[in-house]
């Protein structure tokens, strides 16, 4: 089995005992770690997007709001009377 082994040594707040072991990890696993790890990110970042695109383009900053509809469609691309 290629791979690593890791060393562990662990130790109980308050305790003087440690316990240690050596865990043997596949090439494998830690290509399923890495790809669920940047899965994560991704997801993070797809699900953050929105409320960043928001903070960058709030009023409060002088910056023109994407999200604000309020006013009629297609005011700037159209002369008054085309449609």
């Amino acid at each position: 089995m290629t791979g690593y082994a890791l060393h562990v040594r662990m130790r109980r707040a308050g305790s003087q005992r440690a316990s240690e072991r050596t865990l043997q990890v596949s090439d494998a696993a830690l290509a399923r770690l890495r790809r669920g790890a940047l899965f994560a990110l991704a997801a993070a970042l797809f699900l953050l997007a929105p409320f960043a695109m928001a903070a960058l383009t709030s009023p409060e900053k002088g910056r023109r709001d994407v999200f604000d509809h309020s006013g009629p469609p297609f005011d700037y691309a159209f002369p008054e009377g085309t449609f």
